[in-house]
């Protein structure tokens, strides 16, 4: 199954190929990348062996892979958490374009949503 994952500045967001989806408030405040890694872990745990998660975040993708070096603590651990759960259940991970996201289009209309109220 594909995934898709992405964050807003309060949420997570995960949504899947079959066209369900979940979103999980985040009541701390935290950096857009760490939102990213969160997100990302999220969508391994909804995930099963063999799945694809695909994000938009450049840094985390290249980070995951080892392309990119981690150079603050607090992304290292999310990095290595995110990193074991997709060993144990094999899923694979690519980057792709923020128009192509679906999670990243769910992000923006409930977005658009909130400035409309």
């Amino acid at each position: 199954m594909k995934l898709w994952v992405d964050a807003g500045r309060d949420r997570l967001v995960v949504v899947a190929e079959d066209g369900s989806s979940f979103t999980k408030k985040v009541n701390q405040k935290l950096s857009v990348n760490e939102l990213e890694y969160l997100a990302m872990l999220e969508g391994i745990k909804y995930a099963k062996d063999g799945d694809i998660i695909y994000s938009d975040s450049k840094l985390v993708v290249n980070q995951l892979l080892g392309l990119f070096k981690i150079n603050y603590c607090h992304l290292k651990k999310l990095c290595e958490r995110c990193t074991i759960e997709l060993k144990s259940k094999k899923i694979r991970i690519f980057w792709i374009p923020r128009k192509k996201n679906k999670a990243g289009n769910m992000v923006a209309n409930q977005k658009r949503k909130r400035v409309k109220n």
